[in-house]
């Protein structure tokens, strides 16, 4: 065993997995335990006259249809790729990632206890020093996004001689294909987030509340704030994600077991981390739409566009419709 591949030994690998394993079921103990916050719509839906309501509700069905559409589109595409003797891909893949496994697992784990040990670490220092929350969960969230790009390119990019603006993918949709994508893509999305989250309403109580902590504070955010969140949560989280979750896990899965497969694991991963157990199954099926994009059209942009102005319709939609 060699310095550089100490990160590769099952031992310390079991360890690793061992204590962030512990980590994590504390950290999710503490979500399911606590209370839920209150939705920052209530107020919204509660006060808003019924002609508004229709306005809504009307938007809403229209966007529904027209997603629905574009997902019978797409499994229809499916379909006949599998049927005709291929994969089931849809020919935009670009270079399968040459790491292995363990080489992608070890990234992965090492990744996330880092992030977990280091916010319980830095977390409550930075809050006794008197530091606003939702500027402590940006730094974090930048310096964790930093140590996952780190990591990428330290044991699996650089090793295998891959560069990391590659995994971007080969072809790189122009600026109209790229707005089709976006939109398109988001509005597929609704339907897929919406009846997930119907399914949610199968689950235990305790699983479908939302534990998230930024949502209010976002709808409540002044001054300068509100542009720095924007731009984090509209371009810099949903860049990172998309690099990370579908350039990364998604592409190594997608290498050794086929678009389906890899687009439903990865699609529960990147849920699973939000750790915010009312938003699990939504959560999951925009990353297989996300997913979706990727293998379509071998570029992580056209995901990175539909995960971005996700965020965007979120973002203003509770600067509107929020808790004032």
């Amino acid at each position: 065993m060699t310095r550089k591949s100490f990160y590769l030994h099952p031992v310390w690998l079991a360890s690793v997995t061992g204590v962030t394993a512990v980590v994590l079921a504390l950290e999710a103990a503490a979500r399911l335990g606590g209370e839920a916050g209150p939705s920052p719509f209530d107020a919204f839906f509660r006060e808003a006259s019924p002609v508004v309501l229709q306005v809504f509700g009307g938007l809403f069905t229209a966007l529904f249809m027209a997603g629905s559409f574009l997902v019978y589109l797409a499994l229809r595409r499916y379909r006949r790729s599998s049927g005709s003797g291929g994969s089931g891909g849809y020919g935009g893949y670009g270079t399968p990632a040459p790491w292995g496994l363990r080489t992608a697992y070890a990234v992965f784990i090492h990744w996330l206890a880092i992030g977990l040990t280091g916010g319980i670490l830095a977390g409550p220092l930075l809050r006794s020093w008197g530091a606003d929350p939702i500027v402590i969960v940006i730094a974090y969230y930048l310096v964790h996004a930093g140590v996952g790009v780190a990591l990428i390119h330290a044991w699996a990019a650089k090793p295998s001689g891959v560069d990391l603006r590659r995994m971007f993918g080969p072809a790189a949709p122009t600026g109209t294909a790229l707005l089709r994508w976006g939109l398109g893509g988001w509005t597929a999305a609704v339907p897929v987030v919406f009846l997930a989250g119907v399914i949610s309403l199968l689950l235990p109580e305790e699983l479908r509340r939302s534990t998230n902590p930024l949502l209010l504070p976002i709808a409540k955010a002044e001054g300068i704030m509100v542009p720095i969140l924007f731009l984090f949560a509209s371009g810099l989280g949903p860049l990172f994600e998309e690099f990370f979750f579908r350039g990364f896990v998604f592409a190594t899965l997608r290498t050794r077991l086929g678009f389906a497969a890899a687009g439903f694991v990865s699609s529960f991963i990147f849920a699973v981390i939000h750790l915010d157990p009312g938003t699990l199954l939504p959560l999951a099926g925009l990353g297989l739409v996300l997913a979706y994009a990727y293998e379509k059209t071998g570029s992580l942009w056209p995901a990175v566009a539909i995960h971005g102005l996700w965020n965007a319709v979120t973002f203003i939609g509770l600067r509107l419709l929020g808790p004032e």
